[in-house]
């Protein structure tokens, strides 16, 4: 009873927690309803009942055991307009593009520019195709990060012209 209540003493206002650590020689403390917390470090095992938001991207693993790691809202979606060629804007962290359904012939890409504010280039976009398209029909990759924006080339790998209005997801992962 006395620990818990020197702990609980010495636990500052959540109004005012600032800085570069928190109850450093504190283990399996419990902090409610915290607020906003600046330039917090943490080490060990964390766990959340609710929601943990990062303003400018989360920086965390995954374990395997875990949900994993992501943006779990404000993610975005845009319609690429004309053909595959055109570049789009979508300024957002995480998002989908449907694609033009323009055609690409056998064995050819096409290659376009996603305009994108929160993107730099330090980043890494990872984009995976997400629907309307068969197996084996397409390959996708980043092909440049730039501040501002990245370029997405899709490759037709399926022997035949091909016109599908392909669904990528994305999603920017944050670097230095």
């Amino acid at each position: 009873a006395f620990v818990q209540t020197a702990v609980l003493a010495a636990t500052p206002d959540a109004n005012v927690l600032t800085g570069t650590t928190l109850a450093p020689n504190v283990i399996n403390s419990s902090l409610t309803s915290v607020g906003t917390l600046s330039n917090l470090s943490v080490s060990g095992n964390i766990s959340s009942g609710g929601t943990i938001t990062g303003t400018n991207g989360l920086n965390a693993s995954a374990s395997s055991s875990g949900n994993g790691i992501g943006y779990t809202s404000g993610g975005k979606t845009v319609n690429q307009n004309g053909n595959k060629r055109n570049s789009v804007t979508i300024n957002g962290y995480s998002g989908q593009i449907t694609m033009a359904g323009s055609k690409l012939n056998s064995g050819s890409s096409v290659s376009f520019d996603v305009k994108n504010s929160v993107v730099s280039n330090t980043d890494v976009p990872f984009v995976v195709i997400a629907s309307n398209a068969n197996t084996g029909t397409y390959r996708v990759a980043v092909e440049a990060v730039d501040n501002g924006q990245f370029t997405i080339t899709l490759y037709n790998d399926s022997g035949s012209q091909v016109s599908d209005n392909v669904v990528l997801n994305f999603i920017i992962f944050k670097g230095n």
